[in-house]
């Protein structure tokens, strides 16, 4: 199937062509929030940096929160005693420990940051893992190459 060839349409199926665009545009933008909303919780609330296995590693304190390693010695280095607050809600803590369910959770997120790309990608309704290819004016949709062949 050829898909560089140019098809005229009525301005009506022109915009309905748009109303589908526009609405994979927006599914996408709301992932992209929900992506930047990921990010902030995964992050330090002391340097703000997002948490990652090799320098930033997340660990808990005693009164629950998650600070990245770096952090979290320097800040215990700075206070002598072996017993230190917590930033957030000025908790004595003694001991420190690897967040590992968090662990997890940053691991997975940047998995899914190496998969995607900085392009718009539309993909079809019927096939998510298929990109959309060609609108079908006959039957009014944005299609697939699965799509395009039924």
């Amino acid at each position: 199937m050829n898909y560089n060839i140019i098809q005229m349409y009525t301005s009506q199926e022109f915009a309905y062509c748009c109303d589908q665009v526009f609405e994979q545009i927006m599914l996408q933008s709301e992932r992209t929030q929900d992506s930047h909303q990921m990010k902030e919780e995964l992050s330090c609330q002391i340097c703000f940096n997002v948490f990652n296995l090799n320098e930033r590693y997340p660990m808990v304190l005693d009164c629950g929160h998650t600070f990245c390693d770096q952090c979290l010695c320097a800040m215990i280095n700075s206070q002598n005693d072996g017993i230190f607050q917590c930033p957030l809600d000025k908790q004595q803590n003694n001991t420190i420990s690897r967040n590992y369910a968090l662990s997890k959770v940053v691991e997975k997120y940047f998995d899914q940051l190496h998969l995607k790309d900085n392009s718009l990608k539309l993909f079809c309704t019927k096939h998510p893992t298929y990109q959309i290819i060609q609108y079908n004016s006959l039957n009014r949709t944005l299609e697939c190459e699965i799509c395009s062949q039924i």
